[in-house]
């Protein structure tokens, strides 16, 4: 998917999400996993601190460059938008001591975590150390920010 041309590449994506619908929910969020880990990780583009300047869903995935916290935006919107519903939102913790960030898609209050390692983290408590939560948004939230408002009517 990721070699994909831009419309090729949502295409597929679209693709994707519609085979979730038929599937159950745990089966969809370990497709849902396997499917963005294998995204190329790029330099950081997005940080915790701006989450107004996160790419909208079919942004993300016109853009293609995907650092932590577009591969955990992948994530959330491959979820949101596919048959399954639950509580999800994205929760971005950094550490001073250690010098990491990490952004983590938590799904029905944490029963599932994403994107921690390439495991889907069930009902397991984080080894988080010291790190502090720098941001904490729903989908609700990040699909009414302004920026990312204009992309959801524009594509399917």
């Amino acid at each position: 998917m990721w070699n994909l041309n831009t419309q090729a590449r949502l295409q597929a994506w679209f693709e994707f999400r519609k085979s979730l619908t038929n599937i159950d929910f745990l089966d969809a969020v370990h497709k849902v996993n396997q499917l963005w880990h294998s995204a190329p990780i790029s330099k950081n583009i997005y940080t915790a601190d701006s989450p107004k300047a996160w790419p909208g869903p079919w942004q993300l995935v016109v853009d293609n460059f995907y650092d932590n916290i577009a591969r955990a935006l992948g994530m959330l919107y491959t979820l949101y938008y596919s048959k399954h519903k639950c509580p999800i939102e994205i929760h971005c913790y950094r550490s001073k001591e250690e010098s990491w960030e990490a952004a983590l898609v938590w799904i029905d209050n944490g029963k599932y975590v994403l994107n921690w390692d390439l495991e889907v983290q069930v009902n397991t408590k984080l080894q988080l150390g010291k790190a502090t939560l720098i941001q904490r948004q729903t989908i609700e939230d990040l699909l009414t920010n302004e920026s990312n408002s204009s992309y959801k009517k524009k594509w399917p």
